[in-house]
Order: C-alpha cells, then sequence, then structure tokens
C-alpha cells in the first residue's frame, strides 16, 4: 500500500492519495527477500524439504542403534561359545572384539607364552584355528 498528501502550490488545496500495489513477481504477503520473491509453494517446499531430512536423520540414528546391539550381541555370542567350549576355554584372552565406525573388529591376537603359531612357521596351531572357526559361525 503506497499513500501521500498532495498540496497545490498556494496551499489551498491538499489531496489524499492511495494506491495499492499488487506484487508482479510471484511474492506474497510481502516477505520477499528478493526479486522473485518467493511464494506459499516456495514455503511448503521448504518445510517439506526440512522434514525429509530430518525422518532422514531420525532413519540413520535408529539404523546405528540396531547395528550397535547386533554388534553388542554378536560379541557376546562369540565369547559365550568360547566359554562353553572344553576345547577353547583359556582362549578368549587371544580375543580382542571391539566397534569402530566402519562395524566390528575382531582381531585373534598372540599372547606372552601362548603362541597362534608353529614358532618359525605359518602354520597355526589346532587350538587357534578351533578358536576362529568359532569365530567365523558365532
Amino acid at each position: 500500500m503506497l499513500s501521500g498528501q498532495t498540496i497545490s502550490t498556494d496551499r489551498t488545496a491538499v489531496s489524499n492519495v492511495s494506491l495499492e500495489l499488487k506484487p508482479t513477481s510471484g511474492a506474497t504477503g510481502g516477505d520477499a527477500d528478493e526479486e522473485g520473491g518467493a511464494n506459499d509453494m516456495d514455503k511448503l517446499a521448504e518445510q517439506a524439504m526440512a522434514e525429509l531430512e530430518m525422518a532422514l536423520m531420525k532413519m540413520q540414528e535408529q539404523q546405528r542403534e540396531t547395528e550397535n546391539a547386533q554388534f553388542k550381541e554378536t560379541a557376546k555370542k562369540i565369547r559365550q561359545a568360547i566359554e562353553q567350549s572344553p576345547d577353547l576355554k583359556g582362549l578368549e584372552k587371544h580375543l580382542l572384539i571391539d566397534q569402530t565406525p566402519e562395524g566390528l573388529r575382531i582381531q585373534a591376537i598372540d599372547r606372552e607364552g601362548k603362541p597362534m603359531y608353529q614358532l618359525g612357521s605359518g602354520i597355526m596351531l589346532p587350538r587357534i584355528k578351533k578358536l576362529v572357526a568359532q569365530i567365523a559361525v558365532p
């Protein structure tokens, strides 16, 4: 809305003028930030996009929580299987199980006085073969 007063040069006549200006660029309600403006459809699209992004973030968080629970359960099953097997008793100290951003990391490591391989060889000792087989099929 544009309005104002006009006064004649001799100051004898005063008139009020009002003029309603309508947007021609698609802007509504005077909330356009730039030429071309934003209309209600743009606002709805932005809102829908924000809702989709929130839903995606929530879904990703739920997926991470599910994976974390599965990783913990898998680690627990591996440890239980080793503890319950008479052949593998005592070998739980050879295992390091931890979670990384890439997934579940399971490491079979040498311990002092309890090697995993025959001395000077690449051949795994039978008890370590059983340990690795147990890890492969929890």
